[in-house]
């Protein structure tokens, strides 16, 4: 009994962990473009292949382009990703994570 719930709990972070560190790389690079003095100039498609670009050298793939969005004020720029991952878990149960 004891053996199967710490066999949950493994395949739990096994399917989950990779998923996080993925988005702990998205938040870096949205954090370095957004700090980036450069961009105050670009047109959002810039802005949005800088960041796609910075994706790509993390190896992030669940972020496309769709899932950007980028707000332009009269004096700040924001840039906004949601996305959602979904992983198989166990049989027909799927894990499903909403990152925004």
């Amino acid at each position: 009994m004891l053996l199967s719930i710490i066999d949950v709990i493994v395949l739990s972070v096994i399917t989950v962990a990779p998923t996080y560190l993925e988005h702990y790389y998205v938040t870096q690079s949205m954090d370095a473009v957004e700090e980036d003095v450069s961009i105050k100039g670009m047109q959002p498609f810039q802005i949005r292949n800088l960041l796609l670009k910075k994706l790509d050298v993390n190896a992030v793939t669940s972020v496309t382009a769709r899932h950007i969005k980028i707000f332009r004020s009269t004096d700040d720029i924001s840039v906004e990703v949601n996305y959602v991952v979904r992983k198989e878990y166990i049989g027909n149960l799927d894990v499903i994570m909403t990152f925004t």
